[in-house]
């Protein structure tokens, strides 16, 4: 069994693929929306996810077994419990949002570091 440590579990994050901030990008850059000169956006999920809950998706999704310990020496008192964006604005002015299914992204993140690290 591998284990892995890391600090606190329960911190939640918006969880992204680069795909989707170029999509925005293009969206904006090729002026397939009337945008505001300055307008600002924020690209979120809408569903921030906590740490914990990604490492029990990979697990599930992992050929071996995988072991998750708290490590009280990796704890930060600096660490944000919660980091979440409002992508409403990028949803109502530019068409965006997330295309990409959670289970999805995660099975693509794991099948593209099982290529990667596979002996040759």
């Amino acid at each position: 069994m591998k284990i892995v440590k890391k600090n606190a579990q329960g911190e939640t994050r918006e969880l992204l693929l680069k795909e989707y901030f170029l999509n925005a990008y293009l969206i904006a850059l090729l002026g397939l929306r009337p945008i505001p000169h300055g307008a600002i956006f924020n690209l979120a999920s809408g569903a921030p996810r906590s740490i914990r809950s990604l490492f029990d998706a990979l697990r599930a999704l992992s050929r071996v077994a995988i072991d998750v310990e708290t490590d009280p020496a990796r704890m930060r008192p600096s660490d944000t419990p919660r980091s979440a964006g409002d992508a409403a604005r990028a949803r109502a002015m530019l068409g965006w949002r997330p295309q990409i299914g959670w289970e999805t992204t995660l099975a693509d993140l794991l099948d593209h570091w099982r290529a990667r690290v596979a002996p040759e």
